[in-house]
């Protein structure tokens, strides 16, 4: 899979990809508001354009978001860009 163009996601700059799933790629980025390192999660442009992957993608992010946990990465930032959740 070629990266996505390095402002896809306004806010974030992506470095480079670290890892790619059958649902979703994962990419090293930086929050540009706070100058940290992220793992931005998109899911896949053939999945973004089914009503129901998009919407199970961000519910799994909204229930992620409520765990807290040493174990467990924590979920900074949800949303949908020109039709790209992340």
């Amino acid at each position: 899979m070629t990266p996505p163009a390095p402002d896809l996601i306004p806010g974030y700059r992506i470095v480079r990809q670290l890892g790619l799933g059958g649902m979703a790629s994962v990419h090293l980025a930086v929050q540009e508001s706070l100058g940290r390192e992220v793992a931005l999660k998109l899911l896949a442009p053939r999945l973004a354009e089914d009503p129901v992957a998009a919407e199970r993608f961000m519910r799994e992010a909204r229930t992620a978001a409520r765990l807290a946990h040493r174990h467990i990465v924590g979920i900074y930032d949800v949303g949908i860009h020109d039709g790209q959740p992340y």
